[in-house]
This record gives C-alpha cells, structure tokens and sequence, in this order.
C-alpha cells in the first residue's frame, strides 16, 4: 500500500514539474522568437530609411538588476546588395560580417527576387526590397543565423536546467515522500482493516438471522413479515460480501495467481443462471457467446466480474426488454459487452458509474438497488487483470458495459 501511494506521489510530483518545465521553456522560446523579430524588423527599417541602424557603440543601457535580453538590436551582419533592373548585382556591402563569395551573394539576391515580395526570409537571412529612383533595386539582408544560435542554446540552456531539477527533485522526493504519505497510507490501511474485520464479524448474526427466519417459516408457515426479514438479510448479506471483495481487492492483486480461463464457458454458465430472476423481472437474456475464446484471469473472480455485470444489467434493466450479452475477439483481446435499456440514463457521465458508493437513485429508496459497490469492484477485477472497463450511453435509453482482457493460450478451464 505504502509503495503504490509513493510511486503515484513521485510520479504525480514529476509530471507536474515536467509541465510546468514545459510551460516556461515554450513560453521563452516565443518569447525570445518575437523579440529576435521585432529586432529584426527594427534594423530593417531603419535600414531602409537611410539611417544607420543601433550597433555596439550606442548599445542602450542595462536595467537595474544587471541584465538584458538581447542587448544589441542589430544582429550578427547586414549585407546590402544593389540589384540592376536587369537583376543583375551591381554592388554589395558589407556591415558587420564577413565578405561572402560572389557567386553565394547572387544566389541570395536570386532567391529573394524569385519570391517577388517586397520583404521575406530566404535561408538565414530576413530580407527587405527598396526601390530607387532609378529602377534598381536595394536589397537588404540580415543574417538571422546567430540570433537563431542563441535563441536555441537559450532553449537547450533551460531544458538542460530542466532535467537537473527533475533529477534533483527526484532524488529529494525518494528520500521524503514515505514520510510524507505514510499517515495517509496507515489510515487506509486501517479503513481496509475494519471493512474486513466488519464484514466477517456481521457474517455471523446474518447467518443466525436467516437460520431463525427458516425456522419460524417452518413452524408458522410464511408471512409478510418473514419475507421481509429474509429479504433485508439477504441483501444485508450480499453487501457484506462487496464490501469483502473491495476490502480484497485494495489488498492489491500482486498475489493472485493468474491462469488461462475459458471465458466462453463462465459467460455461458453465468447468463444460464441469471436467465430465470430476468425472466421473473420481465426481462430477456440474448447471448451471442463466441466459443473458446480465453484470457489470462482467475477463475474465481472472473466468474465474480460476470456475476456483477450481468446483477447490474437484471436489477437495472427496463422491462419487457432485452440484456444483451456479446463476447468476442478483437485483435489479441477478449472483449464483452453488457447492453440494457433502461427507463432513465443516469444524469452524469458513464465513467462515474464506477465510483465507489455512486448511486443513481440518491435517496436510496429503489426496492431492487444495491449500494454502489457492485461496478467498483467490477473496476478493481478488470484492473487486476490488467484490462480495462468503460462504460458508454447508448441512444436515449441503453447503458452498455465492456471489458477488455488480453487473450490466453487455448489451454483454457472453466470451473
């Protein structure tokens, strides 16, 4: 119990620093992307208008604390090229770069001209075109590749920090988080203790209750009355024992031994037994059971797991209609399907009919209803065996249930 609350502890705690890590890498990267490009657009501009742009001799002054993103708005070079109107490049200068070779600067100035805007990027350098007097043309280019350099170490740089904190924080958590969660751990613990001890304790009285009741029949005949006690003690009995299962089931399935189960053969046998209280209740069983089908369970509580889903589909079904139940394989999993109608869906969605004690009927004054009990511990089964249940509405009126177990080898027994 300890163990499992400490790795959802750590793993919550990581996740949540790996988004919040997440959160701020991306936001500095956007952040750095948009002011690199209001830059950009800034020494281009003045560029363009015949003033010389800010460079390292006019660098503006740092704030108070020490330290400014991007200090030096011109990035690493500018190279201006002056373009004939027969597109041919009739000079180029150089400011605050390296001298490239003429046959690259015809390529870039080509590349420019092929896309026909006034202003754009072509490889690493952002562009903007001004007409002269003439009919040539001025290009002006600035290289973006060092700006993008540091953009990306920035990036690199915070991730890197990133990682050493969630290692840090690792660390730190193994070492505290037993401590941290241990009260928790010990109150359920003890939860789980008295559930189980209760159960079994009430067991005794129950069976006491019911012996008496068969006993008053049989000196003084039935009455409405001792229906009544039967009846009561009967459904005390079957909450004691869902009560048990969970109580089992929060113990964790680590230690069941799981084997190949035929569970065409259990789905058959348990719709067969069921057949006659939805016959009595108006309502019809339709199976469609594909045979020989096999997963990798425990006999005992996969035969449990139908026992709820096909009591959950009778008690709650509409009458005068059908349960269906459909067992098939898809893919390299055994798949069943639970479908009834009933009189009204629930007013909340499917997933929360899993919660432990949800009720539909919230006054609880449903003659037939359980206790909410019964799809918890159906949850805790499929989850011991490592598949999955979900729950979907269907139309106005149809609950479906279905339950995913990965498949066996054919060598499979039905008990």
């Amino acid at each position: 119990m300890i163990a499992s609350l400490r790795r959802k502890f750590m793993a919550a705690a990581m996740i949540s620093l790996a988004i919040l890590i997440g959160i701020l890498t991306a936001g500095a990267a956007v952040l750095g992307y948009v002011r690199m490009e209001r830059s950009a657009e800034e020494t281009l501009k003045s560029l363009t208008e015949k003033r010389r742009p800010p460079g390292p001799g006019k660098r503006p002054p740092y704030p108070a604390f020490g330290y400014r993103v991007n200090p030096d708005p011109m990035p690493a070079g500018v190279l201006i090229a002056s373009v004939s109107p027969e597109g041919e490049v009739c000079s180029v200068e150089y400011l605050g770069m390296m001298e490239l070779e003429e046959e690259e600067v015809r390529a870039i100035v080509r590349n420019a001209l092929a896309e026909g805007a006034s202003k754009g990027k072509t490889g690493s350098y952002k562009y903007v075109a001004a007409a002269e007097k003439d009919g040539s043309l001025r290009l002006f280019f600035l290289d973006m590749s060092f700006s993008t350099r540091i953009l990306l170490n920035t990036v690199f740089a915070l991730l890197l920090a990133g990682a050493i904190s969630m290692g840090l924080l690792f660390v730190i958590l193994f070492l505290v988080s037993g401590r941290v969660i241990r009260p928790l751990a010990e109150n359920i613990e003890k939860q789980r203790q008295f559930v189980s001890n209760a159960g079994h304790e009430m067991k005794t009285p129950l069976g006491i209750l019911m012996a008496n009741t068969d006993a008053l029949e049989l000196y003084q005949g039935e009455s409405r009355w001792s229906r009544n006690i039967r009846s009561q003690t009967e459904r005390m009995h079957r909450l004691m024992e869902s009560l048990l299962l969970l109580a089992r089931m929060d113990e964790g399935g680590g230690g069941i031994p799981l084997e190949a189960v035929d569970w065409s053969c259990l789905a058959e046998k348990r719709a067969a037994e069921f057949a006659e209280t939805a016959r009595i209740r108006g309502i019809k069983i339709k199976t469609v059971l594909t045979e020989g089908l096999v997963v990798f369970a425990e006999p005992g509580y996969l035969d449990e797991l139908l026992g709820i889903l096909l009591d959950n589909a009778v008690k709650y079904g509409a009458a005068g209609e059908e349960v269906q139940v459909c067992l098939e394989a898809v893919g390299r999993k055994v798949r069943l399907t639970v479908e009834n109608a009933v009189e009204v869906l629930p007013n909340v969605p499917p997933e929360t009919l899993f919660d432990r004690f949800y009720r539909a009927d919230a006054a609880r004054t449903q003659k037939e209803g359980g206790c909410g009990i019964g799809l918890s511990a159906a949850r805790a089964i499929v989850q011991m065996f490592r598949g999955r249940i979900e729950a979907s509405y269907l139309g106005e009126n149809r609950i479906r249930l279905l339950v995913e177990l990965p498949a066996s080898s054919p060598e499979g027994k039905c008990s």
